[in-house]
């Protein structure tokens, strides 16, 4: 690389940790990823808690020529969906959920197709729903968020539950693994029903507020938030997006340094039971290692050692998020690009982007 393209680079980069704890090539592994055209975001590397590595290049958004910092506000995208499972296992631990309960033990009135789904399966996507069109009841992957068409009226869980989530069943409850948003909507809405508080109200008081994650919120209607913007195809700025409607599924916002915290809180039993948190955080191989709200899997490293990996990644529009630990070495790395040419692939990929990350960062 040439030392002109490097000093360019360096000029758009923002550090927030002093100069002696930063690691020299996981700054220069950044660096050719923005060279690359793959990368504009920030980095937050925790090791025991501390960061170790902090780093922002590109711009969080180009009209303004706002520069990306770790400290940048951002969408966690469905990374909301570990707050929402945590939530859900601290209400197990406290006896008013149980895995095993049905939504229809909830909600008497929910539509029969989905009245026998239990918690269980709407935590590891097992659930056979899939997202429809409110209106035709036909498969869209635009409708619930696209934006101003979607009613202010579904900002809350159970209304996005009921208004796309309640058609018949794509497969038989336990059957299939299937990814979507459908599931944390209800899981959403059992937390209001049994807490009686709304899910940003308690996310706020359960996690944001105890732990100090100054920069967590939720979005509102209502409550407009300056994030970092996202770009979409060639570089376009995104489509206006009715990010509020994501609500329990990905509707959480927040900056890089307080979703690493929350991460290592989770991965080290800080807020549930220890037993609770391996049965939250156990991938499940049939399922494509996914966990409940998160994958975790073993890959070995360059000796042949197994080393497991608890992951994360969120995608709302043009902004994507990556959170990755080994609770073993206690290493969390957390990424956000606002790049359409990002790739987040994680750690199972042996020469990504993620993984070299990774690598040093299991260095420290």
């Amino acid at each position: 690389m040439q030392l002109k393209s490097i000093l360019l680079c360096l000029a758009l980069v923002s550090f927030t940790v002093p100069a002696a704890a930063q690691n020299a090539r996981l700054q220069e592994i950044v660096v050719q990823e923005h060279n690359a055209g793959r990368f504009d975001g920030a980095v937050v590397v925790l090791k025991d808690g501390k960061i170790v590595f902090s780093t922002g290049i590109g711009q969080s958004d180009k009209l303004s020529g706002t520069l990306w910092s770790p400290t940048t506000i951002t969408r966690y995208a469905s990374v909301t969906k570990q707050v929402t499972a945590l939530l859900v296992m601290q209400e197990v631990a406290k006896g008013r959920v149980q895995l095993g309960a049905k939504i229809g033990d909830y909600f008497g009135e929910a539509p029969a197709s989905v009245r026998d789904v239990t918690v269980e399966q709407l935590m590891r996507h097992t659930s056979g729903m899939r997202e429809q069109e409110e209106k035709s009841g036909q498969l869209s992957f635009d409708f619930p968020y696209r934006a101003p068409s979607t009613p202010v009226s579904q900002q809350r869980p159970l209304e996005m539950a009921k208004a796309v989530c309640a058609g018949p069943l794509a497969s038989p409850p336990g059957a299939v693994f299937s990814y979507g948003d459908c599931e944390y909507f209800w899981l959403g809405a059992i937390l209001e029903k049994v807490t009686k508080i709304a899910f940003y109200d308690l996310v706020q008081r359960r996690i944001a507020i105890p732990n100090r994650f100054t920069s967590w919120g939720g979005f509102r209607p209502d409550r407009p938030v300056i994030t970092a913007t996202g770009y979409v195809g060639a570089g376009e700025r995104e489509p206006e997006i009715a990010v509020w409607a994501f609500s329990s599924g990905a509707g959480l916002y927040g900056n890089l340094v307080d979703v690493a915290r929350f991460e290592r809180l989770l991965v080290t039993s800080a807020l549930l039971r220890p037993d609770l948190t391996d049965l939250m955080l156990t991938g499940v191989s049939a399922y494509q290692s996914h966990a409940m709200g998160s994958w975790s899997y073993t890959v070995p490293d360059t000796s042949g050692t197994p080393v497991r990996y608890v992951e994360r990644q969120g995608w709302v529009g043009g902004i994507r998020l990556s959170v990755i630990s080994v609770p073993a070495s206690d290493v969390i790395v957390a990424m956000v690009s606002n790049s359409p040419n990002t790739n987040f692939f994680g750690a199972w990929n042996p020469n990504g982007f993620v993984t070299n990350m990774i690598t040093e960062a299991l260095k420290q």
